[in-house]
């Protein structure tokens, strides 16, 4: 999955419909669970379908002029491809500006979790009466025999996406920087240990026990 570069920041949402929740997992990779909503996909297919509608021909249409309710029909895998690679890219911008921490930088490319599993999926709705049917549409809107007007809409789209960080910038949850090869463990100052031991100094200002010499 290609991630472009993060855009300027402006305050919009690029998905307003987007909603997140991340977590830092083992201080090596950070975990964000998806959703985005209708109107968002639907923007994004139709801008997917618009361009690839410029690279295809469709009977009875010269290039770039066939509708693009019929061009999402037709070409519905093409398209959806298309728009799920950009709604997952933009997703990922938008979750990166929003964390705002450098240190939960991806250092490599983000991958989606089930991949192969994610897909924008397609439903009919009658916008007549508002009931919806099953998606057996050639096209994505199309008049029915009562003069029902019938146009797709969609299910929201669920993905979590996964990426690495750098473990020496990650912090734990209570602010320490984590120590190599022991995740949150602070320093104990002076090397204490059980006071009492024999060849181990004891915790200062903790009085030895009675009766156990040499300690």
């Amino acid at each position: 999955m290609h991630v472009p570069s993060l855009p300027d920041t402006t305050g919009v949402p690029l998905l307003p419909t987007l909603v997140f929740n991340h977590q830092l997992v083992g201080l090596t990779r950070v975990r964000a669970d998806c959703i985005v909503g209708a109107i968002d996909i639907d923007r994004i297919v139709k801008e997917a379908a618009g361009e690839i509608r410029e690279k295809v021909t469709l009977k009875g249409f010269r290039p770039g002029n066939a509708p693009m309710r019929l061009v999402i029909a037709k070409k519905w895998d093409d398209v959806e491809e298309r728009a799920r690679g950009k709604i997952i890219d933009t997703a990922v911008r938008q979750i990166r500006n929003e964390i705002g921490d450098p240190k939960l930088a991806p250092i490599s490319e983000p991958e989606v979790e089930n991949e192969d599993l994610v897909r924008i999926e397609r439903i009919d709705v009658d916008r007549k009466d508002g009931d919806s049917t099953a998606d057996s549409a050639e096209s994505p809107r199309k008049d029915t025999s009562d003069g029902k007007r019938i146009s797709a809409t969609y299910t929201p789209l669920h993905f979590t996406v996964t990426w690495p960080v750098d473990a020496r910038q990650a912090i734990t949850p209570d602010g320490n920087a984590a120590a190599p090869g022991m995740p949150g463990m602070p320093d104990v100052p002076g090397g204490s240990q059980i006071p009492g031991q024999p060849g181990f100094p004891g915790v200062p200002g903790t009085p030895k026990p009675p009766g156990i010499p040499g300690s």
